[in-house]
């Protein structure tokens, strides 16, 4: 039989559940609210086609489906439906049963016609709309029912607000493709940044996440809004596969080489960025713009190796403490802010001069260097000795390089640019040490 020849078609559907079965539903000379519905199955791809036995209905057909090679399903629909007419078959369209549904009588002649039915796991699932003149809820609510013996009975599960639900889907799919390419235009974006200007992003997995993200946005976006063929989803879940892993493994190849120190400040304004090349320990501080572009600033004093740990003493100021090849300790500090309002370069040694204590700490800043007694230790640093970071901080450095204390002016330190003789706020002291511990806080006593 031809499609072609059939003058009186109403209904058609065809489908293929893999490269060789399919099935075809098709209805005929419908008289009224009656006509004859036929199925037909595919085993080789759609070059030949055997009819099975019909269901035993003339009722108009609304839908059907097969769920595998045995179980399939045909809806059927009247203008008044009272209550479901599902037929099942478990062997091929060889015979057809007319399916139980076990209602409520709250839902009693409510949910009247079934829709195609659905593999959930280890049972069959089915959503029972009202027909054309349901009212109950505006007629926006379905019945969820629940089947265990392949479609024969089914038991209610739910309402379903179908079509705010599938309106929710709609508007995810669409913000989905939104971030897709979004994604899109920020790969585009830099790599363009990055062959004119050098920019790098501030962590450079970030660049393989950001494709990952995209794919997979992309790919859920298609879900919601298309209705893909089980062909294009298996295709589609292949080459999203692929995609993803292809990243996954440069992601982890370029970790190996490059390990990137990422830090976000307390108050999530401030990112500290190094990179550093694993086979030689060469470690490059980059400056951050717009918390997730970044530009190298300058390479760390000594070689680093993977033992690191990083404080922040106060929102703009971060203390890398690290081990050298040489397991000697070594301190780098990024800065973020000012405390004079920037509109002049000043020394963190001399705004501190004086004395300050806390916590039986002092820390005297004098004419020929700083000074700090711990508990009764005193120990005495040169101004060759004290290498300095931005306007924020210096790093005490003992005679062999290695870091020994840093001090920050806090965010209540308020430069004086008039040189009054009092000095406000406080500063922090930090040890440098690959132990756990934590900033002193300190306070002005005089100016000795």
């Amino acid at each position: 039989m031809k499609l072609a020849d059939v003058p009186s078609l109403r209904f058609r559907k065809i489908a293929f559940l893999n490269h060789s079965f399919g099935y075809m539903i098709v209805s005929t000379d419908r008289t009224m609210s009656a006509e004859a519905t036929s199925v037909f199955l595919t085993y080789d791809g759609g070059e030949n086609w055997q009819v099975t036995n019909q269901a035993d209905t003339v009722t108009l057909i609304s839908d059907g489906a097969f769920l595998d090679e045995q179980v399939g399903f045909l809806s059927f629909s009247r203008i008044n439906p009272e209550e479901p007419e599902l037929y099942v078959t478990q062997d091929s369209g060889e015979t057809w049963t007319f399916a139980t549904f076990h209602i409520p009588e709250t839902y009693d002649k409510v949910f009247t016609t079934a829709e195609v039915p659905q593999k959930d796991y280890n049972h069959l699932t089915v959503l029972v709309n009202q027909g054309p003149n349901g009212d109950y809820k505006g007629g926006q609510v379905k019945g969820a029912f629940i089947s265990n013996d392949n479609g024969e009975t089914w038991e209610f599960a739910k309402e379903v607000e179908q079509m705010k639900q599938s309106n929710r889907l709609t508007i995810v799919g669409w913000v989905l493709l939104l971030v897709a390419i979004g994604c899109l235009c920020f790969q585009i974006g830099y790599l363009f940044l990055h062959h004119i200007y050098h920019v790098e992003l501030i962590d450079n997995r970030l660049f393989y996440i950001v494709n990952i993200l995209c794919v997979l946005c992309l790919t859920l976006a298609f879900q919601f809004l298309l209705h893909l063929s089980k062909m294009w989803k298996i295709i589609g879940v292949v080459i999203v596969s692929l995609f993803i892993t292809v990243n996954a493994a440069l992601l982890i190849s370029d970790n190996d080489k490059i390990k990137n120190i990422t830090s976000i400040s307390p108050n999530y304004k401030n990112i500290l960025s190094i990179k550093m090349t694993k086979n030689v320990g060469l470690a490059m501080y980059y400056r951050s713009y717009y918390g997730i572009f970044a530009r190298p600033k300058e390479i760390l004093p000594k070689q680093m190796t993977d033992e690191f740990k990083v404080a922040w003493l106060a929102n703009d100021v971060a203390a890398v403490t690290y081990t050298a090849p040489d397991q000697s300790i070594h301190q780098y500090i990024g800065t973020y802010g000012d405390r004079g309002g920037g509109t002049s370069y000043y020394y963190v040694g001399a705004e501190i001069h004086g004395t300050w204590i806390g916590n039986q700490i002092q820390v005297i800043s004098h004419t020929d260097g700083i000074t700090i007694i711990d508990n009764g230790n005193t120990d005495s640093f040169d101004w060759d000795h004290i290498n300095q970071y931005g306007t924020l901080a210096v790093v005490l450095t003992n005679p062999d390089g290695s870091a020994a204390w840093t001090i920050a002016l806090n965010e209540n330190f308020h430069v004086d640019q008039a040189n009054q003789p009092i000095q406000k706020g406080q500063i922090s002291l930090y040890k440098a040490t690959m132990a756990d511990n934590e900033p002193i806080t300190l306070d002005f006593k005089n100016d000795d």
